[in-house]
Parts: C-alpha cells; sequence; structure tokens
C-alpha cells in the first residue's frame, strides 16, 4: 500500500513539476528560516553559559525615550568612562568588560 501511495505521489510530482518545485521550494525556504531562528535565538540566550560564575554576569544597557514617535530604545553601547566609573563608585562591581 505505501508502494502505491509512493507511485502515485511520484507520477503526480513529474506530472505537475513547476507546482512541485515552488511548493518544495518554498517548503526548503520556510525549514531553512525556522532552524536560523533557532540558532539565534539559542546562541543569544545562551551565550554566557561558558562561565563558572555566569548567574553574577550583567549587561549595562542605555534606555533612551524618544518623544517624537513615543518609542523607547534599548542599546548596550555605552560611553569609554562607564566601566572604570562604576567600578570606582560602586563596590559591587568587581571587574569590567567592554565589548
Amino acid at each position: 500500500m505505501v508502494k502505491n501511495y509512493l507511485f502515485v505521489a511520484v507520477r503526480n510530482f513529474l506530472r505537475y513539476r513547476v507546482s512541485t518545485f515552488i511548493n518544495l521550494s518554498g517548503l526548503a525556504i520556510a525549514l531553512t528560516c525556522a532552524i536560523f531562528i533557532y540558532l539565534f535565538i539559542y546562541q543569544e540566550l545562551t551565550f554566557d553559559h561558558v562561565h563558572a560564575k555566569k548567574e553574577r554576569i550583567y549587561k549595562v544597557i542605555a534606555v533612551e525615550n524618544n518623544m517624537t514617535n513615543n518609542t523607547t530604545d534599548y542599546t548596550v553601547v555605552q560611553q569609554y568612562p562607564l566601566g572604570p566609573a562604576m567600578q570606582e563608585e560602586l563596590p559591587e562591581v568587581e571587574a569590567f568588560v567592554r565589548l
């Protein structure tokens, strides 16, 4: 019975080549996009899991409120003297690194 289903499927694929190509290429592109999105999210969530004290790592994020269109932007880019100033002013900061 499975042999019959495969035979009918191959016959339809050969009969309707253009629509088969469109369907298969769309499926391949969708699967590729899904895999890339998964890998990107996985990398973003686990980039600091290699460190022994990963629960003590923090990232400083700047929040900018845009008054013209009422949006909020979050950026990771900070000024150069922020790291040394935080280490001098805050006793909780043991070390810093710039990315």
